[in-house]
Order: C-alpha cells, then structure tokens, then sequence
C-alpha cells in the first residue's frame, strides 16, 4: 500500500516538475524573440538593415520568423517562433510585434 502511494506522488512531482520546465522555457523563447525583435525595430528606424540585426540577434531561436514593414512615419515589425521544449511539439507559437517611429520623424529630419 505504501509503495503505491509512493509511486503516485513521485508521478505527481516528475509532472509538476515537467510543467514548470515548460513554462519557463516557453517564457524565455518569448523573452528572448521580442528582444531580437526589438533590437530588429530600432535598427531600422535608424535607417539600417532591421532584418539582418533581428536574425543575427535571434540565432538561439530556431525556426524564428520576422516580418518588417513601414511608412512614412512609423517601422512595424511581427516575429514568430516556436516554443521549445513541450509546448512547441504540440504547435504552440510565440509572438510578439512591435512598432517605433522613424528617427528621421523624430529629430525634424524629412
């Protein structure tokens, strides 16, 4: 009767203990798209090459997606990604989307 109970609660704990790993790592795939998303955004409000900046800042992040558009005033930009660890075999992404404006708009420029 003892080991019974044993053997549920350890189950119990591997699987509590499993869900957080997942949450955090979700959390850090999240974190870490939308600061090479960001870094991506502010580089082309300088007037740079915000794609190559968000790829190369999200190198730890496999099968990352970023998209960049703009106007006269303002730089958006989208990233995706896939959750590593459980949550991402199971086809859940992360998002994040971001806009800034032109620096040019900002400092009186054009």
């Amino acid at each position: 009767m003892v080991s019974v109970e044993i053997a549920l609660g350890t189950f119990s704990i591997v699987i509590m203990i499993a869900l957080v790993l997942s949450v955090f790592a979700a959390a850090m795939t999240t974190q870490n798209l939308c600061t090479a998303l960001s870094a991506g955004i502010r580089e082309s409000a300088r007037g740079g090459n915000g794609q190559e900046t968000a790829r190369v800042m999200s190198t730890r992040i496999s099968g990352a997606h970023f998209e960049f558009s703009a106007d006269e005033k303002w730089i958006y930009g989208k990233a995706q990604a896939p959750y590593r660890g459980p949550a991402g075999m199971i086809g859940l992404n992360s998002q994040c989307r971001y806009q800034m404006l032109r620096e040019s708009t900002v400092v009186g420029g054009d």
